[in-house]
């Protein structure tokens, strides 16, 4: 049986889509293989179907496996195979304050932790011994939930961000005034999901509401990937404006919002 970290930060579902997308570029499945059926994967996991269901949507919208209804889950080509990718910088507390919004966040928790996954210890470019800063946090505009975020960031660039706090509630602004850490780039990938119930209830909205989950690994000027991070938005209450020719990313609110915040 493969083995899940339940007490890690790291849902359950994703830690078993980052391990089959590790068994997949391993060679264990090859392009137009069949993998094992929803219930004997759950098995090997030692979990629900439906969280087998979940993690094997994962590996569906990064286009490494397809399901055809009565016939199974098949892996695709994997060398052909080109996920399309967005890149827009997001600074939540300044877009929103151009908007003329009072935003906010709330520090759910704040600890040093072992990287989840070697993937995870890959992207941030650490080892099994170090120890990286893990932020779970709630982005609030106007006092309603807007997004639930949470950042990973190599502890021997920011040592002893965790307990104290955030500086003007940004991660940014500390890593900037605090550590002299400026990021210059990042690697986006946006895809659409369904709330959990852990989200649901943080973001204060209906399960299985419609959510963006934007990841962003961002780096400093010398190629120092810095955070690790992954931000759920609540689909009804923001609007992604994406300026193709500048590559920016706005956030609006919707007219629901609006009224809400007056």
């Amino acid at each position: 049986m493969h083995r899940i970290n339940r007490s890690s930060p790291i849902p359950v579902y994703y830690q078993i889509a980052l391990s089959l997308k590790q068994r997949l570029a391993s060679g264990e499945w090859n392009s137009g293989m069949q993998l094992r059926t929803e219930p004997e994967l759950a098995k090997e996991y030692g979990v629900s179907r439906m969280t087998m269901r979940q993690a094997l949507a994962e590996l569906v919208k990064e286009g490494l496996v397809t399901r055809q209804r009565g016939s199974g889950t098949f892996v695709t080509n994997l060398h052909s195979q080109v996920a399309p990718t967005l890149s827009f910088p997001i600074s939540f507390t300044l877009r929103f304050r151009e908007l003329g919004l009072t935003p906010s966040s709330r520090v759910l928790r704040a600890e040093l932790i072992r990287a989840p996954t070697p993937e995870i210890a890959d992207y941030l470019q650490v080892n099994a011994t170090e120890k990286i800063a893990f932020f779970k946090r709630l982005f609030l505009a106007e006092g309603i939930p807007m997004a639930l975020n949470y950042s990973m960031l190599p502890d021997r660039l920011c040592p002893g961000i965790t307990k104290q706090p955030l500086l003007d509630d940004s991660l940014s602004a500390t890593l900037g005034q605090r550590y002299g850490l400026v990021t210059t780039r990042a690697d986006d990938w946006l895809e659409a999901l369904r709330a959990s119930n852990e989200e649901s209830r943080l973001l204060d909205t209906e399960l299985h509401a419609p959510l963006l989950l934007l990841t962003t690994l961002a780096y400093l000027a010398d190629g120092t990937p810095v955070e690790y991070s992954r931000t759920f938005w609540v689909g009804d209450r923001m609007r992604l404006h994406v300026n193709l020719s500048a590559y920016e990313l706005n956030l609006f609110t919707t007219d629901r919002m609006r009224v809400d915040a007056k």
